[in-house]
Formats: C-alpha cells, sequence, structure tokens
C-alpha cells in the first residue's frame, strides 16, 4: 500500500493535466466550438468514463435483441485491436483478427444486423449509410463511444461498474477515469453494472445518491446471468451445450481468460466445480502458439478424466482462429456466455425509453 500510495503521488500531477485537458476539449464541445455532427436515424450509444470492463458488449448485444425484430440494426464499433486499420464492413470472410473479438461475437450470434469497424466514427456512420441501403438503415449503435463527441448521439447511455463506480474514481493515470465525472452530464440513461442480483432497494439507494444525477437522467441496475457452456468447436462427436448445474463438484476445470474483469466469472464457475485453476490473459489477447501449447500442458497434467477448459465467450472468437489448436484438442474447450438482466422490475422501463426513442426519431414502425 505504501507503495501504491507513492506512484500515485508521482502520477497525480499527470493526472491533473490530462483532467484540465479533457475539460477544456469538453468545454469547446459543449460550446460548439469544435463540431458534433447528428445524423437523420437514431443513433445510440453505450459506453463509460472509465477504462477496463463495464460491460458493454453484453448490454449491447440486450440492445440488439431488443430492437432487431423491429427495425434495421447496425453496429458501429472502434475494433479494438484488430489487425486491420480504417473502415472495415463486416462481410461474410472477416475474422475476429480482422474486426476484433467484440464485433466477430455480435456478428457472429446475431449475423442479420449489418456491423463495421472504424476508428473514425463519424466517417464510420457514414461509409455505413452508404453501405447499407436495402434494408435502409433503422438505427445505429455506437459500441463503446463515450468520448468521441465528433458524434452528437440521438441518446447516451452511461455505464459503471458497481465495484468500481467512477465516483469513486480519479483521472488517468492515477486512475481509471478517461475524463472528469462532470462528463456524466451527457448521459440519457445510467446503467450500475455487474450489481448482485440480490442487491437492496436500500443499496440501490444508497448508489443512486454518490451518483447524483440530473433531473430527467434514468438510472438502472443490471446484473450478470450464467446459463450454460457452449463448444467452441461443435461436433456431433461431444456435447455441445452443457448446464452449468450439470457439471459436477469433481469436474476440474482449467479456467482461460482475457478479459478486464475475469473474476466474476472465475466465482461462478467455483460453485460448480471444486477443482479450479485459472490462466489469465491480457484483455483482447490473440494467443501465440507458445501459449495454446502451455495451455494445453497444462490440462493434460490434470490427473481426470473428467475435466473441461473453460473460457469467455470473446476469447472463443479467437481463439477459434488459432492455427495452434489441434483437432484432439478441441473436444474439450467450452466458453461461458454472458447476458445482463435488470433488477427492480427495470426491464420493461428500459425497454420502453428505447423503444419509445427510435420510433419517434425515426417515425417508422
Amino acid at each position: 500500500m505504501h507503495v501504491i500510495r507513492i506512484i500515485r503521488s508521482v502520477l497525480l500531477p499527470f493526472s491533473l493535466l490530462y483532467g484540465w485537458v479533457m475539460v477544456i476539449r469538453n468545454f469547446l464541445f459543449d460550446m460548439q466550438l469544435l463540431q458534433s455532427q447528428s445524423f437523420s436515424l437514431p443513433v445510440i450509444n453505450i459506453g463509460n468514463i472509465t477504462v477496463g470492463g463495464t460491460g458493454k458488449t453484453p448490454h449491447t448485444e440486450y440492445l440488439i435483441r431488443l430492437l432487431k425484430e423491429r427495425y434495421a440494426v447496425a453496429v458501429l464499433s472502434r475494433g479494438y485491436r484488430r489487425k486491420s486499420k480504417g473502415y472495415l464492413f463486416a462481410g461474410a470472410n472477416v475474422t475476429a483478427s480482422m474486426i476484433g473479438d467484440e464485433p466477430f461475437q455480435m456478428k457472429s450470434k446475431y449475423p442479420s444486423i449489418s456491423l463495421a469497424v472504424d476508428e473514425r466514427r463519424v466517417h464510420g456512420i457514414k461509409q455505413l449509410l452508404t453501405d447499407v441501403t436495402q434494408p435502409p438503415l433503422d438505427v445505429i449503435l455506437l459500441d463503446d463511444a463515450y468520448q468521441h463527441r465528433s458524434v452528437s448521439p440521438s441518446l447516451n447511455i452511461l455505464l459503471t461498474d458497481v465495484h468500481c463506480p467512477f465516483y469513486e474514481d480519479q483521472m488517468l493515470p492515477t486512475g481509471n477515469l478517461r475524463e472528469p465525472i462532470s462528463g456524466k452530464k451527457r448521459a440519457d440513461i445510467v446503467i450500475v453494472t455487474k450489481c448482485n442480483s440480490e442487491m437492496s432497494a436500500h443499496e440501490q439507494e444508497a448508489v443512486r445518491q454518490k451518483l447524483a444525477l440530473l433531473p430527467g437522467q434514468s438510472l438502472f441496475f443490471t446484473t450478470i446471468c450464467y446459463r450454460h457452456i457452449c463448444a467452441v468447436y461443435p461436433s456431433d462427436a461431444h456435447r455441445n451445450v452443457i448446464a452449468l448445474s450439470d457439471l459436477r463438484f469433481d469436474t476440474r476445470v482449467l479456467m482461460v481468460t482475457g478479459i478486464a474483469s475475469p473474476k466474476p466469472m472465475l466465482e461462478e464457475i467455483k460453485k460448480y466445480s471444486l477443482h479450479t485453476r485459472s490462466l489469465v490473459f491480457p484483455d483482447h489477447h490473440f494467443f501465440s502458439e507458445k501459449e495454446v501449447n502451455h495451455i494445453f500442458q497444462l490440462f493434460d497434467q490434470i490427473e481426470s478424466d473428467n475435466k473441461l477448459i473453460i473460457m469467455t465467450e470473446k476469447d472463443a472468437m479467437r481463439f477459434r482462429e488459432s492455427p495452434y489448436v489441434t483437432t484432439q484438442m478441441q473436444s474439450n474447450i467450452y466458453y461461458l456466455p454472458i447476458e445482463i438482466a435488470f433488477l427492480a422490475n427495470g426491464e420493461s422501463k428500459f425497454n420502453q425509453i428505447v423503444l419509445n426513442h427510435v420510433e419517434s426519431y425515426s417515425g417508422s414502425c
């Protein structure tokens, strides 16, 4: 702790400088001295003001499921750590390395949507509107674009992790804030994510007080849901879907994670397997040949016939592309998908806000 305090004291001047730069930048956008562009269709942004995982992908997927049966939906993402540059539309032959693991995951699960990646969000939206003409797009979801002020979203959704809320954080590099807490004022909806499913009304109210939202800003709380594990390499030769409740306590599990916050998933698996070992890699990590071999060496050392490798869904997107995984290895590799659920009967209210927004903005049925 003493070392951490010293490091933070050294970094504090840089945090103050960075904070002032962001304050000035936001002021220039607020005063329209720097231009933000709006569009003729609703653009819904899902983002945060901190680095690290707040659950943007499962919340974006929730919006996809909500909207895709009624509207022509597109998703525009930066495509973090992809091996391509510029604008790229997700056609039939794209890979996770080309567009990023999270965009590839969304496109794989919801092939009817349009999806593209571009670091320049205004350019990306314009290209999407050019590429997708039949049927014309009704709504665009922006993945992680809260600080991209060059786009003026029609609906701004701000996420914050209940375990490390932005009101308890500090500016980079001392803390994890991408911009000052005052940036929350741009949000139309704030969602507190990763809550305990049994979070009480009193606990929710305490968070509400600390957030100190403006009148007109809507607040929701969500939790993570785990349902079953799925084969990374589906085959008729083995079970492709296994309910978590079907895992016996004597199942040996090697957890492989390359996400920002692996702890909740590891804790979930430990509820079903008393013998769990974890390998933690950096977020969005692409596995090398040496790393793949190391994973399977550790797996082979587990002295049991009842053993599995379980990874996150976005890790599975990257792992599938690995040329180093042999056919023999594939049958024991599974991933655990996640979804979100709203607390305190918030789902219907949230859905209505979003659907009313798209309906009134687009003027379509």
